[in-house]
């Protein structure tokens, strides 16, 4: 990977980290926390959590939702044909499960929103009931 891609990768992760931190959630890039020595993490992103008394319900559950995601970032410059979207998922989840967290892919197309896949079977088992998730196969 060129220099190009590594900045433009770099600069996502900033952009992203701080399109969590505008909802309250403080996220590092893990190429920093690791220089810092302070991440073990091979996620792109990691959030960091500091509980104060002004939280609000709401801040808490963002809080607690992002702690548990594995996020893995891309920035591409065109449309992902949709066989590399589940590649790439695949690859997130299994990292994710090393960790015991649910694989969250983040991407970015060139003129587009960031936007977030992630596998509605994990995430329905982790916060619903078992039943839901029957014929999801």
């Amino acid at each position: 990977m060129g220099k190009r891609e590594r900045t433009r990768g770099a600069d996502f992760e900033r952009e992203v980290c701080s399109l969590w931190n505008r909802l309250g959630i403080e996220m590092r890039r893990t190429a920093s926390a690791q220089a810092a020595g302070e991440s073990r993490s091979d996620a792109d992103i990691v959030p960091l959590y500091h509980h104060t008394a002004d939280d609000d319900i709401g801040h808490l559950f963002l809080n607690m939702l992002a702690h548990r995601f594995h996020h893995e970032l891309k920035r591409r410059k065109k449309v992902y044909p949709s066989t590399q979207i589940v590649a790439e998922i695949q690859r997130v989840r299994v990292e994710a499960h090393k960790r015991g967290k649910i694989p969250a892919l983040t991407f970015r197309l060139d003129n587009c929103e960031p936007m977030i896949v992630l596998p509605l079977k994990e995430v329905m088992e982790r916060f619903g009931k078992k039943e839901f998730t029957d014929g999801l196969d």
